[in-house]
């Protein structure tokens, strides 16, 4: 019971981290997105990376991308090296793909960017994602 509390708590607190990364990074490109009539990098288009669960201790990712012009873009997933996981270019307009991260034992804390990259444009919108796992060990003594 302790241990589904913990898990339950450190998804929140994962997906809260998510969000506050999210918002933080996509200020910097408002500037840049509202100049351009690109949908998918602009903050209209509502393009997003969620955090959906976990699958036999895979991180499951999923990517929606509103993209009404069908222009070309790339999705390239990196690990906290900069080490390119996958990279493919789409131009579906509505882009929309689960991503599953395999963890290994010693990833208990790793970071991984989604970043969108426009084919025709010099535009880039990353997301970055942290994940930290923690087991907390909890003793209670009682008098008898």
């Amino acid at each position: 019971m302790k241990r589904t509390f913990v898990k339950t708590l450190s998804k929140r607190i994962i997906a809260a981290a998510f969000l506050t990364v999210a918002i933080i990074c996509s200020a910097p490109l408002e500037s840049k997105a509202n100049t351009t009539n690109i949908e998918i990098l602009s903050d209209n288009s509502g393009a997003t990376v969620q955090y959906t669960g976990t699958v036999d201790g895979a991180l499951i990712f999923s990517v929606n991308i509103p993209n009404a012009g069908g222009d070309r873009f790339a999705l390239v997933i990196e690990d906290d090296n900069g080490n390119t996981l996958y990279e493919k270019e789409y131009s579906d307009k509505n882009f929309s793909k689960k991503f599953k991260l395999v963890k290994n034992d010693d990833d208990s804390n790793k970071s991984y960017n989604f970043v969108i990259k426009s084919a025709n444009k010099d535009l880039e919108k990353t997301f970055a994602v942290s994940t930290v796992q923690k087991i907390i060990d909890e003793v209670v003594v009682t008098p008898l």
